[in-house]
């Protein structure tokens, strides 16, 4: 005889977790944020050592920006230059794999909204160690 379960049960027996594999890193130990990969979390402690060392005036964890018709985004980072080089600011959305066509689609509507904003998609290059970052 077979054992009956819920429907809830089904569900969550069947989640299949990222497509690319990544893995969430919760509480984060510069921001206390959960993180949605291991190389997002990475590149939180780079910012915020960057910080600490006066190359950046301030980093936001998670900002919200709005694009056409009222779609909110959910980036990685914003970046605040210090006021002593001019200050400015620029977003960074934090890659594992290639650029897939949805992100591709929020970037034209991103600059469509905020031209005069900056979005830097990062990547970490394992063979080269070293943040790439594309605009």
């Amino acid at each position: 005889m077979t054992k009956r379960i819920s429907a809830k049960e089904w569900r969550n027996s069947q989640s299949r977790g990222n497509k690319f594999g990544a893995k969430k890193v919760k509480h984060c130990p510069t921001c206390g944020f959960t993180h949605d990969s291991k190389v997002e979390a990475r590149r939180c402690v780079y910012l915020h050592d960057l910080v600490k060392a006066g190359v950046f005036a301030h980093v936001d964890v998670h900002p919200v920006v709005t694009l056409a018709h009222g779609i909110k985004w959910r980036l990685d980072f914003a970046v605040y230059a210090p006021e002593s080089s001019g200050g400015g600011m620029c977003y960074e959305d934090v890659k594992g794999g290639p650029e897939t066509e949805g992100f591709k689609l929020k970037r034209k509507m991103f600059n469509a909204v905020h031209p005069m904003a900056r979005l830097h998609a990062v990547r970490w290059d394992r063979s080269m160690k070293k943040w790439i970052t594309s605009t």
